[in-house]
């Protein structure tokens, strides 16, 4: 064998015994302890955030931003500066896999929600979906998508430095198309029905749509507080009742 081979097997044979994990349990338990704390407080709304009853409505404060999130970057600097302890990113991001801890992104938890409606809100849903699973009544979530029929703008390989131009018809803002889709939370299924446009005839008629299917069942829907939902409400009460 070529002694060039050779020896960059034996480097490479040595290489999990000259790495090992850099982090002693102490710096470990200190990595988790930190990122832990840090989203525990990135999920803790700000004081001041909550709104008071008795406040005159007006805008909304401006609010200080929370504690800046754990990086790569920046946690080679805290295990630097707490430990003396230099390392790269790569070595951090291993420690961090290592405590079933991943890169994703956030999601959004409105802060100026008041604390009581929601955990009011929460044990409300939680009674819902157990008589949804118990079979006492049909639960269906509906949610409605108004599609502007223009252009695709999609993604495709150009000229580099050039843009992409993708040729439109410019259609009104009547050229929508509507699609309501319908989650039966009991049976697991999904009813997505088109319509031509959204107004107020249609959210009737996928009442009695949704009535013609299940003529015999208590039916509970949920939807969300769109304004132009409201012709539909006495349609809803009437037909899943």
């Amino acid at each position: 064998m070529d002694p060039r081979l050779q020896r960059t097997r034996s480097r490479r044979a040595d290489l999990p015994a000259h790495w090992g994990h850099p982090f002693c349990p102490r710096i470990q338990a200190a990595l988790d302890t930190t990122v832990r704390a840090a989203l525990a407080v990135s999920a803790t709304p700000p004081v001041g955030v909550l709104p008071d009853p008795t406040a005159p409505v007006g805008p909304a404060p401006p609010v200080a931003s929370a504690t800046p999130r754990w990086t790569l970057r920046r946690l080679v600097g805290w295990a630097r500066d707490t430990f003396g302890k230099t390392c790269c990113r790569e070595t951090i991001r291993a420690a961090l896999h290592r405590l079933k801890l991943s890169w994703k992104k956030g999601k959004k938890l409105l802060s100026r929600a008041d604390p009581a409606k929601r955990a009011a809100f929460v044990a409300t849903i939680q009674e819902v979906l157990g008589r949804a699973q118990r079979d006492e009544e049909l639960l269906v979530y509906i949610d409605e998508a108004h599609i502007h029929q223009d252009a695709d703008m999609g993604y495709g390989w150009s000229v580099r430095g050039e843009r992409l131009w993708v040729c439109s018809s410019s259609p009104g803002l009547s050229a929508k198309a509507s699609f309501y889709g319908l989650y039966l939370y009991n049976e697991g299924q999904v009813r997505i029905w088109d319509y031509p446009r959204g107004n107020g005839e249609h959210p009737v008629d996928v009442f009695k749509r949704l009535r013609q299917e299940f003529p015999s069942r208590v039916i509970r829907v949920i939807w969300d507080g769109a304004a132009y939902h409201r012709s539909g409400l006495g349609a809803a009460s009437s037909c899943c009742s």
